[in-house]
């Protein structure tokens, strides 16, 4: 199984975040967690790493269902303001409850998204991942 230094967790429900940050530590399979329940706030993040050249998050789960901005408007923010500045291409998975095929297409249509998790993300669903 392979691990990784730091996953960053995108889900407004703080629940959400602790069953899955309960997952990781777990598992094992990080050494650190950062969750937000603000995707503003996770950009804000994102772009402080990358300005002070920090350790940047491996891996990014994002909830597509959030108020302000949702996951589609991450992407975007992210796309445009943070992807372009990074060593290293940052694996994303969204992690939603939502089962519309067609927000796993629109998903599947981006280039810097990893994969597609549908909620409740569980151990079995997590190994496989980091296989």
């Amino acid at each position: 199984m392979q691990k990784v230094g730091q996953i960053l967790l995108i889900d407004d429900d703080p629940v959400s975040n602790l069953i899955c940050e309960n997952l990781f530590k777990r598992t094992s399979i990080c050494q650190q967690i950062k969750a937000f329940t603000q995707a503003q706030a996770a950009l804000k993040y994102l772009d402080e790493v990358v300005q002070r050249n920090l350790q940047l998050p491996e891996v990014i789960f994002l909830d597509l269902n959030m108020p302000i901005m949702n996951g589609w408007d991450f992407l975007e923010k992210y796309a445009t303001q943070i992807a372009t500045k990074l060593p290293h291409r940052i694996k994303i998975y969204i992690l939603t409850s939502s089962i519309d095929k067609a927000d796993k297409k629109e998903a599947e249509k981006i280039d810097w998204v990893t994969g597609f998790v549908i909620k409740p993300f569980t151990e079995e669903k997590l190994l496989k991942i980091f296989e």
